[in-house]
């Protein structure tokens, strides 16, 4: 978890004695047995003062922590974020180690600035401040104390009570003048404990929220966003009333939240140069509907247009020029809607550019209008019979008619006009839409099994599948074979053919395989398992998670088998046709004889994006129920 904070550089050449903290160190480790450190205490303070230029606002960070296991390693190294908007002021941070009855200091000398490194961001102005800890043993307590000014008072705060790890005091101060309104929200797991105080000091009203004990919650990249469970609180700024001046406002409302996107990027004034205008009328040449030419341009600008990703100040919020972004071919989110919007603008298309937050935010526009709400920016088409069709242009080869994954489920703010908007639900996906549907006809021969198949694939399955293919460059037979492979993993690709491969039509291809030492073999009897793929088979929730499980989309797959019966045998065994129908999944396995063939087919539909901790034990019990179909046998004896 990145720290946003900021350092105060300490020279220091000597050590310091200092005495054990409140409770030993073996009183932690029997309270968090499974804990490798425990978070001693994390503070932050916000402090806003009246200026000749309005608010400065300065926030603080304590961090204390205290090192339980033998392996040191991952506490030893630690950064500190900071950027243009969230300027460095000072940092101090050290190492108490343990030495008989008592701990001494050995303070950090030396800090190492970077720039950040940020997954999937190609340039930003985000800094580090690098530093290691010296001398960590185990029993070891690491400290840093932290203070960074906020340049933009709309990016006030937030704060985790909750860690990565377990916390037993977390506290949040905000001291606030009386003529300046704020507002705050709790979200994530066991907010009841956060105690708030209000005092006054002053002109001053001061809020104190704490909370302690806070447990390590368990959970894996199968679960939900940390935001959805790590208890927290999310800071806004409403108001402030300087003396003998108007009112400022900020984010009183969602209106002023989308007046304030409006004016710092005036999408009414962009307007396509001529080379945009002659690339979206060479587009249309041939086309009629608003639908056509609507997908003519989004497909463009997703094939032409490299999503990069950006965050430079204000540039994280104002997209770069629609003409440059074309020129240059490349952009990040915005810049790619924007450019689509301003292109589409002269043909009086109602598409309009929405900003987003993605499935990692928790936050609805609705309940929270705030800059925390959207990370993301997408358009909205409305055709003339008042369909919809949510449009992310950064979500390469996906089809016109589905909204990107990432954005199912969410609240977008449609841009309507420099006054209005409109927040709208994107719907998800229904699994049908991202079905995987493969027809197998299979036969052996000794101990192998041989193979034709058909496959198809829609929606996001499909994407999924083109972007694997088209990105796989020297290792395409690789994933052919990741995308094919059933039975176990000496499964040998032979042969593939394409039919089809774009965003319409869906995913279509024949192939042929072989899988050596499949079938088992006796004198009398042939036993064969026609559950060559085994989904979900090693999915159980462990039950120290109690964090929401995340998928991805909802799916459907098919698998349909036409199995061959051999000369000189007959069926034995066929097992029964069991079929599944929950909360969460429906699943079949049908098996039917048919002459000298045996058809089997199987279903497996994922009916729930998000399955609460409540389902766990039905989902445990569903994937218990596939496990056991799938050892199921056809069992063909030899004639004598």
């Amino acid at each position: 978890m990145l720290r946003i904070s900021l350092f105060l550089l300490f020279l220091a050449g000597h050590c310091t004695l200092f005495s054990q903290p409140e409770n030993p160190f073996s009183y932690y480790v029997e309270k968090c047995p499974a804990c490798d450190a425990v978070v001693l205490n994390t503070k932050r303070t916000y402090t806003i003062k009246e200026s000749k230029n309005g608010l400065d606002i300065t926030v603080e960070e304590v961090m204390e922590m205290l090192i339980l296991g033998n392996n040191t390693t991952p506490f030893v190294e630690d950064r500190v974020a900071y950027s243009g908007l969230i300027p460095l002021a000072r940092v101090e941070a050290y190492s108490l180690v343990p030495e008989g009855k008592s701990y001494k200091k050995y303070p950090v000398t030396k800090f190492k600035e970077k720039h950040s490194k940020e997954r999937d961001i190609f340039y930003h102005d985000f800094k580090e401040k690098q530093f290691l800890y010296p001398n960590v043993t185990q029993g070891t307590i690491t400290y840093y104390k932290t203070k960074h000014e906020i340049k933009e008072p709309r990016f006030f705060g937030s704060f985790f009570f909750g860690y990565y790890t377990m916390v037993e005091n977390a506290e949040l101060t905000v001291v606030c003048p009386n003529n300046v309104k704020f507002t705050y929200s709790l979200y994530g797991y066991d907010t009841a404990s956060v105690k708030l105080t209000v005092s006054q000091k002053g002109n001053n009203q001061i809020y104190h929220w704490q909370m302690n004990d806070v447990p390590k919650y368990y959970t894996s990249n199968r679960h939900v966003g940390m935001r959805y469970f790590l208890p927290h609180i999310v800071l806004d700024l409403v108001s402030y009333k300087p003396e003998k001046k108007p009112v400022q406002y900020f984010f009183p409302d969602l209106q002023h939240q989308f007046s304030w996107y409006v004016d710092i990027i005036k999408p009414s004034e962009m307007q396509p140069n001529s080379e945009m205008r002659a690339l979206t009328d060479s587009l249309f040449v041939p086309l009629y509907s608003d639908f056509d030419k609507v997908k003519a341009a989004y497909y463009w600008v997703q094939d032409n247009i490299k999503y990069i990703a950006f965050s430079d100040g204000y540039e994280g919020l104002i997209p770069r020029s629609p003409s440059d972004v074309f020129t240059w071919r490349y952009g990040d989110c915005k810049d790619m809607a924007f450019l689509l919007y301003t292109m589409l603008k002269p043909y009086r298309l109602h598409v309009m550019p929405a900003w987003v937050g993605t499935r990692l935010l928790p936050y609805k526009y609705t309940e929270l209008p705030s800059l925390t709400t959207d990370n993301h920016l997408i358009n909205v088409f409305e055709d003339k019979d008042g369909k919809l069709y949510f449009l992310d242009p950064t979500s390469t080869k996906l089809n016109i008619n589905y909204p990107s994954s990432a954005t199912q489920g969410k609240q977008c703010l449609v841009y309507q006009t420099d006054e209005e908007f409109r927040v709208l639900d994107i719907p998800i996906v229904q699994p049908e839409n991202n079905i995987i549907d493969i027809q197998l006809n299979i036969s052996f021969s000794g101990d192998t099994l041989f193979g034709k198949g058909a496959c198809f694939a829609a929606g996001y399955s499909s994407q999924i599948i083109a972007d694997a293919i088209q990105s796989a460059g020297t290792r395409k037979q690789t994933v052919f074979e990741n995308i094919f492979s059933v039975g176990s993993n000496k499964f040998k690709l032979n042969a593939v053919n394409f039919q089809t491969m774009d965003r319409d039509s869906g995913f279509k291809a024949n192939y042929s395989f072989s899988i050596p030492n499949y079938i088992t073999l006796s004198k009398e009897d042939i036993y064969v398992n026609l559950n060559l793929k085994k989904e979900m088979a090693n999915e159980r929730i462990e039950q120290k998670y109690i964090v929401p499980l995340e998928l991805d989309y909802l799916t459907e797959d098919v698998y349909t088998i036409v199995f061959q019966i051999p000369e000189n045998y007959m069926p034995e065994y066929i097992p029964e046709t069991v079929e599944i129908d929950n909360e969460i999944f429906s699943a079949g396995f049908i098996y039917e004889l048919k002459e000298n063939t045996i058809h089997f087919k199987k279903y497996l539909i994922q009916k729930q994006l998000i399955v609460p901790v409540e389902l766990f034990d039905l989902f445990n019990e569903t994937v218990d129920s596939l496990c056991r179909m799938y050892k199921q046998c056809v069992v063909l004896k030899k004639i004598n």
